[in-house]
């Protein structure tokens, strides 16, 4: 695959308009719950959302931890630790992490409670937004907080187009949101990574770019991938040649050479369903 791709932008004119609007909500709310990609710390992280929402006291919540291993949580917990950065990790849909979640928010009420009662106010829930970019799993969360499906959840990003709250029945009142990236991405690697767990929609990176990054990146950091699931016993020398024996191994061959498209798709639906292994695309520096 040659380089001559545009650079990948995303950034619909529903995010401009999600953008306004939570910083309007901002206002109205005690705790800002950031949801991003446990595979991505960093970079699924929105660099514009300090902007939007001031200074309101924010928890970060990494989703999808069941793609991950446990010492690289370890690492992005000691690193967020040594920021300042209040951060859990959670796995939504297998209601894994809530625990530390819970207790987090438990304290974050009780401290409500208490500034309320120092003036003579009574108590009332805790109002949290849930933010973050497309396809961290914000409904999914939100709903595995509420007990049920009250918002539309799936495996794509950009479902979420306006803020919907919804109140729990342990003191909270939950504010979900659309998924916003920022307007430019300038670190084309990171936007690559992005594209590969499913962020950024598949108009604006198409299939066979991330699949491209992400056949090289387990190139380099997981060639036991090849071996355990491909069955590719020698790692060739070049990735095209290891794009050929993938499709080899899953009978993606066509009269005159190999069906690419449907390999890259095949390859990132792997990775996106963990069937490739626990791991994340980045560690702390």
């Amino acid at each position: 695959m040659n380089d001559t791709r545009q650079n990948i932008n995303w950034f619909p004119g529903h995010m401009a308009k999600a953008g306004r609007q939570v910083k309007e909500q901002a206002a109205l709310c005690d705790l800002i719950l950031e949801i991003a990609d446990a595979r991505l710390p960093r970079s699924s992280r929105n660099p514009q959302l300090k902007s939007m929402i001031g200074a309101k006291p924010t928890l970060l919540v990494l989703n999808k931890a069941d793609l991950t291993e446990k010492s690289e949580r370890e690492r992005w917990l000691a690193y967020f630790r040594g920021e300042g950065q209040p951060a859990v990790f959670v796995a939504a849909r297998k209601k894994q992490g809530f625990k530390e979640l819970n207790q987090f928010l438990e304290g974050e009420h009780a401290r409500l409670s208490e500034r309320l009662a120092a003036r003579g106010r009574r108590p009332r829930p805790l109002r949290v937004m849930m933010v973050g970019i497309p396809n961290t799993g914000k409904s999914a969360l939100l709903n595995a907080m509420v007990g049920s499906n009250k918002v539309k959840t799936g495996n794509k990003p950009g479902l979420t187009r306006s803020l919907q709250w919804v109140r729990t029945a342990d003191h909270l009142e939950l504010l979900d949101s659309p998924g916003i990236l920022w307007p430019k991405l300038d670190d084309q690697r990171a936007a690559l990574a992005l594209a590969a767990v499913g962020s950024i929609s598949k108009d604006a990176c198409p299939e066979e770019e991330c699949g491209w990054f992400l056949l090289n990146w387990l190139m380099e950091h997981r060639p036991e991938v090849f071996r355990e699931r491909y069955r590719v016993a020698e790692l060739p020398e070049y990735p095209e040649e290891l794009l050929e024996a993938v499709a080899k191994n899953r009978g993606m061959v066509r009269k005159g050479g190999i069906r690419e498209e449907e390999t890259y798709i095949m390859l990132l639906k792997e990775y996106r369903d963990g069937k490739l292994g626990k791991f994340m695309l980045e560690l702390p520096e």
